[in-house]
């Protein structure tokens, strides 16, 4: 996946254009995979809090699993629960040691 097929996710999520929510700060997300469409695609896991943090958390092939069971949909929950409290010096830093990666912006995705 790039960097402009994830800015454009993030872009389509803004505009509630698309993605399930399956839970609070919690979307699925199917992106375009390089050459084809969001049909044969990737399957994503965003915790999404509007002009906020958006972080692509989990993606796999659409042909790998179908859905999450409730099993991993009660921890993506509590991930994203997680997540979306912390402060903006906590994802500096976690952006700074690597644990998250940040995309370079790209208008108009």
């Amino acid at each position: 996946m790039t960097d402009i097929d994830l800015n454009s996710a993030i872009l389509n999520l803004t505009n509630s254009k698309s993605a399930p929510n399956i839970g609070k700060f919690l979307n699925k997300i199917r992106v375009a995979r390089e050459g084809g469409g969001k049909s044969g695609g990737y399957r994503t896991i965003i915790v999404f809090k509007i002009n906020d943090i958006a972080l692509f958390s989990y993606g796999l092939g659409k042909s790998e699993k179908d859905n999450l069971n409730s099993k991993e949909l009660k921890y993506w929950k509590k991930f994203a629960k997680n997540i979306c409290v912390l402060n903006s010096d906590e994802i500096k830093k976690a952006i700074a040691t690597g644990t998250f990666i940040e995309l370079e912006e790209i208008k108009n995705a």
